[in-house]
């Protein structure tokens, strides 16, 4: 049996978006996949992470660091 180009182009697409399709279903089903990037905490969470930054850039500055 032969395909022509147009035939082969449509296959081509619906496989694509199956694929797609798969990961996308795979991701929202699956518990370990689940990475909230937004928490109820998050300001209080964000000024905890600004203290170790500004502690790490006190470290830096204080020419304790020997690495750069």
């Amino acid at each position: 049996m032969k395909i022509n180009w147009g035939t082969a182009i449509v296959l081509v697409f619906i496989g694509f978006i199956s694929f797609i399709l798969y990961f996308v279903v795979r991701m929202n089903t699956e518990q370990k996949f689940t990475h909230d990037l937004v928490t109820e905490e998050y300001y209080k969470e964000e000024l905890a992470f600004q203290k170790e930054i500004n502690a790490e850039k006190k470290r830096k500055n204080s020419g304790r660091c020997y690495s750069n």
